[in-house]
């Protein structure tokens, strides 16, 4: 439950600065071009918010798969195996890590001013990095225990 209750927020805070690069594309202009247009225009800055969308919303698909796999496991009265626990996991870490992702590919396409500190997209991806710093969502680690059970070995730590 804490990998899925803190992916949750990650997924929210996401989709929040999608919405941002959606707006600021909208009103961005190209400065150093003669016609002086759009940002949002540029295909580049298309495919960067198409990406990100989509990063994103596969996040969630995720993160509420991993929400009905425990409702499921809950209402069963059993126990969650160490199978569907370490998949579980491995699964929320890989939202986070699409939610990072996004917000890589979009601040790369919302130059140098997306950076400052006032702006919602670096605080965004500060966040979304710390959460993902956090051992809960260390992808290495959650797709080695996951993989450990597929072939039948014990977990090597405690974290399953």
């Amino acid at each position: 439950l804490l990998s899925l209750t803190a992916a949750i927020t990650v997924v929210g805070a996401a989709r929040a600065a999608v919405r941002h690069f959606q707006d600021y594309l909208k009103s961005r202009r190209i400065h150093m071009s003669a016609g002086g247009g759009s940002v949002a225009e540029r295909p580049a800055a298309q495919i960067r918010l198409g990406r990100g969308d989509v990063q994103v919303k596969t996040a969630e698909k995720l993160i509420r798969d991993t929400a009905k796999q425990i409702m499921r496991i809950a209402r069963s009265g059993k126990r969650a195996t160490p199978e569907e626990r370490m998949y579980l996991r491995a699964q929320n870490a890989y939202a986070v890590e699409l939610c990072l992702g996004a917000l890589r590919v979009m601040i790369a396409g919302a130059g140098a001013g997306a950076h400052n500190l006032g702006n919602p997209l670096q605080r965004t991806l500060r966040d979304i990095t710390v959460a993902a710093g956090h051992v809960t969502f260390d992808m290495d680690l959650a797709l080695e225990q996951h993989a450990r059970l597929l072939l039948g070995l014990d977990t090597t730590s405690g974290l399953n």
